[in-house]
């Protein structure tokens, strides 16, 4: 207030009205004092904890040697440590850089080539990025069969490995029935060497928040962090993949605390285990239609994309894409796009490809190669070149009949032949055995969506 508006009424007012609140009873009110001392007191707690750290950081097994045994308990999170070289008093001086280094050894990776990069850095949070339906969990279980099965001729540059899966939405049937569509074509001896280096965890019917609102507001971790921890360092996990993001947080995904500490119980399990951390989640609302992937693509605060170090986005093959690699009917086929790569080149692609499989009724997740060829070329004749368009169209497109690619055909259809052309390719198809006719039960019909009158469907024959 300025010495001119002085109002002596008005001062007496404010003072009177000050003196009004003083007597309201509120209970836990904050005061400067009370801030100082519970600040003082944490202090002291933490430096307490890091004093008894360094004294008790070692014990001594039978041989002698130090083994690091002791945990640190922060709150009801409890993360064993273990740590080198830590006998003596660390200095500032120890974390000078090496002027001495030539050279270091590559990044460790998890995950399958893609062009010149690779998927899933150990030691870090990844994102793999989609919308809803488009088959994240699909991919990453395929992925990770693989990696578990030492399977390394469907991804590219795939490592054998251990992997630990934990999902929100899926329970413990529909995961086996996932499994089961992606290795059923594996010799034996692969299929149980996948399922011995593979956990599949549903947390369906618990509570799956890593993350959890506090009464007095800010975000606190969750005992959960500690079991996925615990369920980890006890498999020995290469690779942690928790789908989804969304399920995993407590709070509005699009507030930073919430973003920020599901970062922060992330990187505990990253500094805990070693391993390559990879979170799915759903696409950000404006890039529903994206036609590329860039920074922003995964929904909620950029704080938790800021968090880490490979994002992966999967999107519909653009149109341009399917033309070029001939493509008569694009669904079905997604492109991966790496857009943030802390540890490798990015904006590298690669594309996929989802295929029904009849007796697990569900769908699995393969690599899709483009294969430079005369058809791709347009050299290949008209006949030719239709015989592998309908295989295609019924290899992505479970339950199609004869009927249905009748009604595709002529000058306007989708394959530009009219419809005798297409039945005289079809019997073709069916006697090179290529194609095949199977009959369908009406429990199947459900599934795929076919008209109770249809009895019988066609089949790539693989």
């Amino acid at each position: 207030m300025e010495p001119r508006n002085y109002n002596e009424h008005a001062v007496h007012r404010l003072f009177d009205d000050a003196l009004k609140r003083a007597s309201n009873d509120i209970p836990d009110r904050a005061t400067i004092d009370a801030i100082m001392v519970r600040a003082y007191g944490q202090y002291n707690v933490l430096m307490q904890q890091h004093d008894r750290m360094a004294q008790d950081m070692f014990v001594e097994d039978g041989t002698g040697s130090a083994t690091g045994t002791n945990t640190f308990s922060l709150d009801t999170l409890e993360v064993n440590l273990v740590a080198e070289n830590l006998d003596r008093t660390v200095t500032l001086h120890d974390y000078r850089p090496d002027p001495s280094l030539t050279s270091m050894p590559p990044r460790e990776f998890v995950g399958p080539s893609v062009g010149t990069a690779k998927f899933f850095p150990k030691n870090a949070i990844s994102l793999f990025t989609a919308l809803g339906g488009a088959g994240k969990t699909t991919t990453l279980l395929n992925i990770a069969a693989c990696i578990a099965g030492q399977r390394d001729d469907e991804w590219q540059d795939i490592r054998a490995g251990k992997v630990i899966m934990f999902f929100v939405e899926e329970d413990q049937v529909e995961l086996n029935r996932k499994f089961g569509a992606a290795t059923c074509d594996w010799p034996q001896k692969q299929r149980n060497a996948a399922a011995d280096n593979l956990r599949l965890v549903s947390l369906v019917g618990q509570d799956p928040h890593l993350t959890a609102r506090v009464p007095k507001g800010g975000v606190t971790i969750t005992p959960l962090v500690a079991q996925v921890i615990d369920h980890a360092c006890r498999f020995n996990a290469d690779l942690v993949v928790m789908d989804h993001l969304q399920g995993f947080a407590d709070g509005d995904l699009n507030a930073s605390d919430t973003a920020t500490a599901l970062a922060m119980a992330a990187n505990m399990i990253v500094a805990a285990t070693g391993a390559a951390v990879v979170f799915t989640a759903h696409v950000n609302k404006g890039q529903i239609n994206a036609e590329t992937v860039d920074a922003g693509f995964t929904t909620g605060n950029l704080a938790f994309e800021n968090a880490a170090r490979q994002v992966t986005g999967v999107i519909k093959i653009p149109e341009k894409d399917a033309e070029d690699f001939g493509m008569v009917d694009p669904d079905g086929y997604m492109k991966a796009i790496i857009a943030k790569n802390s540890y490798g080149p990015a904006r590298d692609a690669m594309y996929i490809h989802r295929e029904y499989v009849p007796d697990f009724h569900t769908v699995r997740v393969k690599p899709y190669h483009r294969v430079i060829t005369a058809y791709n070329s347009g050299l290949v004749p008209h006949a030719e070149r239709l015989k592998t368009q309908l295989r295609d169209y019924v290899g992505v497109h479970p339950g199609t009949t004869k009927n249905k690619l009748d009604n595709l055909s002529g000058k306007g259809g989708q394959f530009k032949a009219s419809k005798n052309e297409v039945r005289r390719v079809i019997e073709e198809l069916l006697d090179e055995k290529c194609l095949r006719v199977r009959r369908i039960s009406k429990p199947e019909k459900q599934v795929l969506g076919v008209s109770q009158q249809v009895n019988e469907i066609l089949e790539v024959v693989s």
